[in-house]
């Protein structure tokens, strides 16, 4: 079964993350990183009668997580998360909304992700690949039957996340890395920032692939 992505984002907005609804021919549905809490979402969603499976979270900074309140108003799915990013639903400074000058809290209830877990949300399986670095719990989600990668903050078009945040891990950054590298050079990447890229184009040209 094919799978489909839409991409939706702020526009002219400097923190902005991309916002991913990924659907199959079955019109199952995830949304990954709901970073926008506007109806846009939710009315693609509803315009095109896909049921929403799940919310999956790459990590826990609020400009990934502000619009889980409006979504879970809407829809009623499993949340993932990995287990050192649920501290960040609930506190503004481990999730950095307090870098727009607001304060930030879900009372969303998590399931539990961990390296290497499979989830069977749609017709193609997702691998969970933690990748901590960003912040502890930040994850990437591996779809191999299709080639696709979603790296959230761990991975941009020619460059990384940054890892000066209270909850980066500076020494994870190389492993971290060195598993995406790893992936078959045409797995098509989808960041959480940014255009998208090739596993093959970032370890060519990105410098912190490349020297690793």
């Amino acid at each position: 079964m094919k799978i489909e992505i839409k991409t939706f984002m702020y526009d002219d907005w400097h923190f902005s993350c991309n916002t991913y609804v990924v659907y199959d021919e079955m019109k199952n549905c995830l949304i990954i990183d709901p970073g926008i809490d506007d109806t846009n979402i939710i009315d693609f969603i509803t315009s095109n009668n896909l049921d929403v499976k799940g919310i999956l979270l790459t990590h826990g900074h609020f400009d990934h997580i502000r619009g889980l309140n409006l979504i879970s108003k809407h829809f009623v799915c499993p949340l993932y998360i990995h287990e050192s990013d649920i501290s960040c639903l609930s506190d503004s400074t481990l999730n950095a909304s307090y870098l727009d000058n607001c304060v930030f809290q879900t009372e969303a209830k998590p399931e539990i992700i961990h390296d290497g877990d499979v989830l069977k949300i749609l017709s193609k399986d997702i691998t969970v690949i933690h990748t901590p670095f960003h912040t502890q719990g930040s994850v990437c989600f591996y779809m191999k039957e299709e080639g696709l990668l979603f790296s959230g903050d761990t991975l941009f078009r020619g460059s990384i996340g940054r890892f000066d945040f209270i909850n980066s891990d500076f020494h994870s950054i190389k492993p971290s890395l060195n598993k995406l590298k790893k992936l078959p050079l045409d797995v098509r990447v989808y960041p959480g920032h940014g255009d998208k890229t090739t596993i093959g184009s970032e370890v060519k040209s990105n410098i912190y692939l490349s020297k690793i």
